[in-house]
């Protein structure tokens, strides 16, 4: 047997037997030569799954982990949460400011205590929606006083935005005492010390010769309408009435609450009786204003001395 038959021999039953169990590929055979080619894809194969499986463990946790629907929700519950927190709080504090019925207070709690919630809420689902969308929050409000009714929730937040201010109208007029305590507040903080009255204190009174302030303006605007036919009658009427009831008058102290003109920011002295009131300048004594009426209106860190 030549060489050549040796080796094809050789060859022919390796392919029988399935290879050797160990060795490299042998240039010469064609079974043996395709076992390796197989085994090279498969490796390549196996790479190739390897790699893939790799990429979408590193990358795709970074799209998962995104819920832009989530983020954006929350950040409309957000926004519907300031409005209603930033009306509820203003309202309640404008009742307890004026005294005003329960109801209306009541009603802005709520919306301050629903905004409250809907603030958190939403700003927590926008972080979320962001990095976890898997990770949920309790909404404190919504489980417990509305037992977790999504539905009612929202209902309840939007009828209070739309009712407040019914609500608070209905509840002036069927309580317009407690309604004037609105515009009645300004009024009192005018006021120094109402009953802080002085004994004798018109009886003190020191009154300038000096000819009323701005006595042409003052006649025209109220001594032609009081029965005065010139401003020296009028000036002399002035300074009568103070005379006549001085003893007797109410008298208030308090700053002319204005920057302009010489008066601006005096004490002055109003007399009144008769339902007319004379304006004095308690530092000068020169008479600043006679008329009818008994308004207050300009003075500010008002207090009756008498």
């Amino acid at each position: 047997m030549t060489k050549n038959q040796t080796t094809k021999r050789m060859y022919s039953r390796m392919s029988t037997t399935g290879g050797p169990s160990t060795g490299g590929p042998q240039s010469n055979g064609r079974n043996n030569q395709s076992t390796y080619t197989s085994y090279q894809n498969y490796i390549a194969q196996a790479k190739a799954r390897t790699q893939r499986l790799v990429k979408r463990e590193l990358c795709t946790p970074d799209t998962e982990k995104v819920d832009l629907e989530r983020s954006l929700s929350g950040g409309a519950q957000f926004c519907r949460g300031a409005i209603v927190g930033m009306a509820g709080t203003a309202l309640a504090a404008a009742v307890v400011l004026s005294g005003g019925a329960l109801l209306p207070f009541f009603v802005g709690s709520s919306m301050a205590l629903i905004g409250a919630s809907d603030i958190t809420e939403g700003g927590f689902d926008i972080w979320y929606g962001l990095t976890d969308p898997s990770n949920d929050l309790l909404n404190l409000v919504k489980e417990y006083l509305f037992g977790g009714d999504e539905g009612l929730y929202n209902t309840t937040a939007y009828a209070l935005m739309l009712t407040a201010p019914w609500i608070v109208l209905f509840a002036e007029m069927i309580n317009p005492s407690k309604g004037n305590n609105t515009t009645n507040i300004s009024e009192k903080a005018k006021w120094k010390n109402e009953e802080a009255t002085v004994l004798g204190y018109g009886e003190q009174l020191k009154i300038s010769d000096q000819r009323m302030y701005q006595l042409g303006k003052h006649f025209n605007k109220h001594g032609r309408s009081m029965g005065f036919g010139s401003k020296k009658e009028y000036d002399a009427g002035a300074r009568a009435f103070i005379e006549e009831n001085k003893g007797t008058a109410e008298i208030f102290e308090g700053i002319w609450n204005s920057n302009r003109g010489d008066q601006g920011r005096q004490t002055q002295v109003i007399i009144r009786a008769g339902g007319k009131q004379a304006i004095i300048n308690k530092s000068t004594g020169q008479i600043i204003d006679f008329y009818e009426g008994t308004s207050l209106n300009g003075f500010i860190n008002i207090r009756k001395v008498q």
